[in-house]
Order: structure tokens, then C-alpha cells, then sequence
């Protein structure tokens, strides 16, 4: 009986990352950086899940980044974000992130991918999943 219990308490935690595939509603709970928020998650009627949500396909600056130029940068991205994400969105082509317990998606705000018009500013990366390029311009030359 035992056993029973603690398999029928892990198994949905073991599933968890199983639920993170194709489209879901969101609650923007925080924007943590230019390229990730934290989301409430709905997975079903009586079921969200509270978690880090990375932008799919693009890359800015770090907010802890390797220099002031960086730095300057990010907390514009982050500004950015934060004034085109209303209150809930739709995440979609969700899968599961490699990193910091966090999923990969696009964002969907007032019914627009938001990808494009972030790509439209120059503290916006295309990103592919290679190793990031530096922002410190200064450094990098």
C-alpha cells in the first residue's frame, strides 16, 4: 500500500515536464529578464504550474552581464518586454528547456508573436541554441 501511495505522488511529478508541449494559456506573474518571464502556466481547467518561460529563437543581454555596456542593455530588453506583455498570453511550439528548470516557447501578446518585434531592436539577438555572442563590444574587438 505503501509503495501504491508514494508511486501515485510521484508519478504526476515525474509527468510534469511531459505537459509542456504544443500551446497553453499563461498568466505573466514577472519578467526575470529580455528573453524569459515567469508564468503561471494553465496545463487544464484545474491544473498551472508556476515556471520559468525562455523565449524561443532570440537572445539579450544579461542582467549580471560581463560588462557595463551589457548590463545597460539588458535592463532595456527587460523594459521592453515588460511593456509588450500584457497580463496573460498564449504560449506556443512550447517544449522542454535544457537549462534552469524552464521551458522553451514563442509568446503570443494581443494576438501577435512577439519574436518579430523584439528582432526589431538592436539589443535583440536571433539566437539558434549555439554559444551566445558577447554583448561587450569593447571586449569583443
Amino acid at each position: 500500500m505503501k509503495i501504491f501511495l508514494i508511486c501515485f505522488l510521484i508519478l504526476p511529478i515525474l509527468s510534469h515536464g511531459a505537459k509542456f508541449k504544443g500551446t497553453k494559456t499563461a498568466e505573466v506573474l514577472r519578467v526575470i529578464d529580455g528573453d524569459t518571464i515567469y508564468a503561471k502556466i494553465f496545463i487544464s481547467k484545474n491544473y498551472s504550474v508556476k515556471i520559468k518561460v525562455r523565449i524561443l529563437g532570440i537572445d539579450t543581454p544579461e542582467k549580471n552581464g560581463d560588462c557595463e555596456e551589457e548590463k545597460v542593455l539588458a535592463k532595456k530588453a527587460k523594459e521592453l518586454l515588460e511593456k509588450l506583455l500584457p497580463k496573460n498570453v498564449k504560449l506556443i511550439n512550447m517544449k522542454d528547456g535544457k537549462y534552469n528548470g524552464r521551458v522553451l516557447a514563442n509568446i503570443i501578446a494581443n494576438g501577435k508573436d512577439i519574436t518579430p518585434i523584439l528582432l526589431k531592436h538592436d539589443f535583440v539577438r536571433p539566437y539558434k541554441g549555439k554559444k551566445r555572442k558577447s554583448w561587450c563590444y569593447s571586449k569583443s574587438k
